[in-house]
């Protein structure tokens, strides 16, 4: 019996010929082995063959999706045709050395006009129809918000190879189906926000599904701003409203889209909230301008200055000198809600040393949201640090102060002092989902 397997030129078995007797002249391809021709079979044009003559299979099932994905299927079918080709494993251990092909994404019902768009307020924040190679990283920080676990559990039906390939599998399963439009909003190439949309045959309009949020540290308002070109290719393909689901436990979300939207309730069970909104009325009102004085604050020697862009560097690098165990955090926190918040870094200094940093951005108009950057046994003064803040946010219009302190920490001697002294009262815990870190809410009045 002969036997021959026949590649492509990038190596890819396409073919596989048996001859039991006599056999043409040009047989072309490759000798092959009974287990060789088994492997093609099994495979599905996925066995790869080396310049060695040995046969090779994706052994990651992140690399198996995104050959797959590569050649055509979508997100659900990748992921269905990935389970039955899990066995090729058992007789073809060799790992393909080629990367996956470049999958073209799927678009969904709706092709937006107007995307991608570069917001010109903020530079490097983009939203955009989402692609096969967002993937990887919003399955990474699904496992960093704990929303997903670092492998796949013991006791897990999917046996994910490797184990941490878990979280990727979970979303490929909803990656790139062509019912679903698929949006990223992204900062510096890092996402931000992961939507899924589809389109209600029956009422004829778009239902946001699922929105997620990468990052839970922005206020409402800057995912309503930021939500806005997508708005605005809706209504260009002709739709004046849309709907949206959320989860029937977060009450607190459902009323800040009431509150920030101007959305309205259809229906309400247990499972989930249909949430309606007009496009037209949505008070689309743009980033911000970034809160200040002009002049410093002081008292009793205790001065607070605000950091201005240039001065970030200097800021951040006394943070990372003076470290605790959250200083990876405050850094990110510093330039994020600089950035893309518009908040004021407020940095509190005796003699021109620097004795603690805080950061204070706009919630709503007369509402600010405070963080503590620098641990607060570092500021000897600290008492008189919190009075020249409050003078600082009452200066500029704020009434009110809300902070979100980890609750890990709220329960510290220190925390609690400070809390008590600027008058904040606990309003609840808030878990934004998942594994997350859970924060006590609390406001002031000013």
């Amino acid at each position: 019996m002969i036997r021959r397997l026949h590649t492509d030129t990038n190596g890819w078995v396409i073919n596989g010929t048996t001859y039991d007797g006599p056999a043409p002249d040009d047989l072309g391809g490759h000798e092959a082995s009974g287990e060789d021709m088994a492997t093609h079979a099994l495979a599905r044009g996925l066995a790869w063959r080396g310049g060695d003559g040995v046969l090779r299979f994706p052994q990651d099932d992140r690399d198996l999706w995104k050959h797959l994905r590569a050649r055509g299927l979508d997100g659900s079918e990748a992921s269905e045709r990935l389970l039955e080709l899990r066995d090729v494993r058992r007789i073809c251990r060799g790992e393909v050395p080629l990367a996956p092909g470049v999958a073209r994404a799927i678009p969904g019902p709706y092709q937006l006009p107007g995307l991608p768009y570069s917001f010109p307020e903020v530079p490097g924040l983009v939203v955009r129809h989402a692609v096969t190679e967002d993937l990887d990283k919003v399955a990474q920080a699904t496992v960093e918000l704990g929303d997903q676990p670092v492998s796949c559990p013991p006791d897990s039906p999917c046996r994910c190879t490797p184990p941490e390939a878990h979280a990727f599998l979970a979303l490929a399963q909803e990656w790139d189906k062509p019912s679903h439009t698929q949006l990223v909003l992204e900062w510096n190439q890092n996402p931000l926000q992961w939507e899924l949309m589809f389109h209600d045959q029956d009422e004829d309009m778009p239902v946001s599904s699922r929105t997620y949020h990468l990052t839970r540290e922005r206020p409402h308002w800057f995912w309503r701003e930021a939500w806005k070109p997508v708005a605005d290719g809706l209504v260009a393909l002709g739709f004046p409203t849309m709907s949206a689901i959320v989860r029937g436990d977060l009450d607190y979300y459902t009323q800040s889209l009431k509150y920030h939207y101007k959305a309205t309730v259809r229906r309400r069970s247990r499972q989930k909230t249909t949430l309606d909104y007009d496009l037209a009325t949505i008070p689309f009102a743009g980033w911000p301008a970034r809160r200040g004085l002009k002049d410093d604050v002081g008292v009793q020697g205790v001065t607070i200055q605000e950091a201005t862009e240039a001065e970030l560097p200097d800021v951040i690098g006394w943070l990372q000198a003076n470290r605790h165990s959250r200083t990876d955090i405050s850094v990110k926190m510093l330039r994020e809600w600089f950035f893309l918040d518009r908040s004021a870094v407020l940095v509190a200094r005796v003699n021109d040393v620097i004795q603690s940093v805080r950061t204070v951005r706009e919630r709503r108009p007369t509402v600010s949201s405070i963080a503590q950057l620098s641990t607060l046994k570092d500021d000897p003064d600290a008492a008189l640090t919190s009075e020249a803040v409050r003078r600082w946010q009452v200066g500029c219009g704020y009434t009110k102060a809300t902070r979100f302190t980890p609750e890990a920490i709220y329960d510290n001697p220190l925390m609690q002092a400070t809390l008590a002294r600027e008058g904040f009262r606990p309003l609840g815990r808030r878990n934004n989902g998942g594994g997350g870190i859970t924060t006590i809410e609390s406001e002031a009045d000013l």
